[in-house]
């Protein structure tokens, strides 16, 4: 299956593919001079990993049917915060640089669209929000990311 990211007015579309694979290469040529091209290429690549999913591909026909949706009501940007955490984290929080590194490209992922809260009001770690909303979709994204 072929994941589409956008939809313009058109008709054409975007694959997922090639809309995460412009701003990664993008980013990782921006900070290269400054040694973190592959830091910033890998969170380009991971910043809509939540749109190869069934119910992001449903919204945004959806949409580009005129059809009534809510703006942000699939979150897209969960799968890829969960996935580095998931898979690159400490369970019981940060304990080396390679955690606190993790939670950089996390926040980059999570914030691509504007404000991301690494915090809530009650204090409560807001990437581990990411990682227990059960609307992450995580694992149905990082296997059609994988496949893709």
């Amino acid at each position: 299956m072929t994941y589409i990211a956008h939809i313009a007015d058109d008709g054409s579309k975007q694959t997922v593919q090639e809309h995460s694979l412009n701003p990664a290469r993008f980013a990782g040529s921006i900070l290269e001079s400054v040694g973190l091209g592959k830091t910033a290429y890998l969170a380009g690549i991971l910043h809509d990993a939540g749109k190869f999913t069934k119910a992001y591909q449903q919204y945004l026909e959806d949409s580009a049917a005129k059809k009534p949706v809510v703006k942000g009501s699939v979150k897209h940007t969960f799968a890829g915060v969960s996935y580095l955490l998931q898979n690159f984290h400490s369970e019981t929080g940060p304990e080396s640089w390679e955690d606190y590194t993790t939670e950089l490209v996390a926040y980059a992922v999570g914030a691509h669209h504007g404000l991301f809260d690494c915090i809530d009001y009650l204090h409560r770690s807001g990437l581990q929000h990411r990682v227990d909303a059960p609307d992450s979709n995580e694992t149905e994204a990082m296997q059609n990311f994988t496949s893709e």
